[in-house]
Order: structure tokens, then sequence, then C-alpha cells
């Protein structure tokens, strides 16, 4: 019958844990077959094994400390460990993994024979282990690996230094992004709607230029900043635009609190939901009304604040073809007035 067995290295109760045999340079190992001594050889060659002439000599030196410690099979070491030295030795390393060991009897001796192999037929499987475990069982020190306690905490260190260092760097952007934010909102003309026009959200720089607070402003309808002199036209192709998932581009005069007016070039883009549905809308606004004052006063007399010729020669094509595409008819008037280079003489003194 040929079993498995493990070659195992035994030594005394209060050695410490041995994570590899290539920490006993040096040491005396006893064994006791000749069978292990080439492979523990050439697999340790740097430490100094020694035979005995048996097993209870090679444990009783370990015992005394003439030998660190000394490498059997488990079975074999195992019972008498358990017999002998339960109180004083451990087995304390796998030195090699399956050894082959074998039950013989003499060929001549059929019977003996015959009786072994149907003794051995007869046992179950569940049972031979039942009976091997009984043999071999000892009671193992639990002892501390520190290679491995040096392992894992090694790793959790390195974890914790990672986050922490990820941390920092979350932090680090989360004070960037609140500066940003902070920048925009005091800055930039921004506001978001629901889908009725109803304000949700407004920025600083919105509220500064309005007249309003955010608490005046966030729940009432964006046309409380609604100019009159605004067409409905543009307002309706700026939903039509809007509501159909694109953004709006254009410029807009928006009434303060106040009653004073300005201008802006606005940018209105809708919303969506994971789902790709519209569930608001968000604007972006730039003050223009220098711009608007410059114009108006690019187009307007100074004296008399009516338009100049420069703004007949740019909107008189298109009041033509305005006329023309809805047949309508067209008036001029010209009125003259004598002696008017005198009052603009004298408004200029």
């Amino acid at each position: 019958m040929v079993l498995g067995a493990k070659v195992k290295l035994v030594t005394k109760l209060d050695k410490t844990f041995i994570s590899s045999l290539k920490f006993l340079d040096g040491k005396k190992i006893a064994y006791v077959d000749e069978i292990y001594k080439e492979m523990l050889i050439k697999k340790y060659p740097q430490i100094e094994f020694i035979k005995v002439d048996s097993l209870k000599e090679g444990l009783n030196k370990v015992n005394n400390d003439d030998f660190f410690g000394l490498v059997e099979i488990l079975p074999v070491v195992g019972h008498e460990i358990q017999k002998d030295f339960s109180n004083s030795l451990k087995i304390s390393k796998e030195i090699f993994n399956n050894i082959n060991i074998s039950i013989a009897s003499s060929r001549n001796n059929l019977i003996l024979n015959d009786i072994v192999n149907k003794l051995l037929n007869s046992i179950t499987n569940e049972n031979k282990e039942k009976m091997l475990n009984n043999w071999i069982s000892i009671n193992y020190e639990k002892e501390i690996n520190y290679e491995k306690v040096l392992i894992i905490g090694s790793v959790f260190i390195l974890v914790l230094i990672i986050i922490s260092f990820k941390n920092r760097q979350i932090n680090n952007l989360n004070t960037q992004m609140k500066k940003y934010i902070d920048i925009v909102d005091k800055n930039i003309l921004t506001s978001s709607t629901d889908l009725d026009g109803n304000i949700t959200k407004v920025s600083e720089a919105f509220c500064e230029i309005s007249g309003y607070t955010k608490d005046e402003l966030i729940g009432r309808n964006h046309r409380i900043i609604r100019h009159p002199d605004m067409n409905d036209s543009t307002y309706k192709h700026l939903w039509e635009t809007i509501t159909r998932g694109k953004t709006w581009k254009g410029e807009i005069k928006n009434l303060k609190k106040n009653k004073e007016h300005y201008w802006v070039e606005a940018s209105i883009s809708p919303m969506f939901n994971k789902n790709k549905e519209i569930i608001g809308y968000t604007a972006i606004r730039v003050d223009i009304t220098d711009k608007k004052r410059i114009e108006e006063i690019s187009i307007t007399d100074g004296l008399t604040n009516i338009y100049n010729r420069r703004y007949f020669d740019d909107a008189f094509p298109n009041i033509i073809n305005n006329a023309k595409r809805k047949d309508e008819l067209l008036a001029f008037l010209f009125m003259d007035f004598d002696h008017f280079k005198q009052y603009n003489l004298n408004f200029r003194t």
C-alpha cells in the first residue's frame, strides 16, 4: 500500500515562527531516514543536516537543544510527539509536500498479503482518513506568522497612504472647484428655470445687474424681468427652439427692479435627465448694455434724439423689402426746418 505523506520540521515549543528554512543557516537539523538526505542537502545546502540512529534519539536531542530541529514524515513524528513530547515539541514547518510511503510484506508470505489486502479493502476511505488523523493528531502551537503580518500590515499602510493621498487630491479639487464656482457666481449672469420658466437658481452677478435678491427671484417666473419693448415673436421663437431640445442665442432687453433696462446676449439651453428628457433650462448671459448704448448713439442725433442718416441707410432696405413681402404701401415724410442751423449753433454753445 502506498500513501502520500508530508515531511515536517519539528522544533521546541519556545522557538519562534519559521517562515522559511533559508533563515536557518548554520543550524543543526537531525534526520533519521537516508531517503531524505539527498533531497534535504540539495534544497537547503546552507543547513547542517546530521543523521541520528532513531527517531526517539533525535527528538530527545531536539528537546535538549542539541539540535535546532528534526525532519521526519508527519505520520511517524506526529505519533511520537503525541505520545511522549506533546508538552515540549511542535510541528513548525512543512519541508516537503508529498513523500510516498509504503506498507510491504514478504512475497513468500501469501497468506499475510491476502489478509492485509482484504483488511485494507474492507476499510472505507473515510475511516482510513479518521484512522490516520487519530494516529498523527497533535496539538499545534498557534504561532504568529510575522512575515504575513508584515505583508498585510504593509499593504494596509500602503492603502491608507493611497486613500489619504486621494482624499487630499479630492479636497484640493473641491477647494479649487469652490473657487471657480464662486468666481462664476460673482461674475457670470446665469440662471436656471423649470419647464414653465419659473426660476430655480440664479447667480450673484444676475442679482446684481437685475437689482433683485435671490429670494425675490427664486420661485418667480422669468417674466419678472421682461421688458415691454421686446416683441412677442422673439420669445415665441425662443420657446419653440428650447422645447425642441435646441439652444437659442440672441439679444434680449431686460427690466431691472428699479424699472431701468439693460441688454444681454443670452444663450439658453435645455437640461436633460438620464432618459434624455428635458427637465429645465439654463441661461448664460453677457451684459452688452454699453454696446447697445454705443450703437444707439451712433444711429441717433444728439440734438433731436431722433434716428440719423446712418440708421436710415441701414433700415431703409429692410423696410422696403418688408413692405414688398406684405404687399403694403409705404409712405415717406420729409420735413425741412428753416434756419435750423442757427438753433443747432446756439444749442452747442
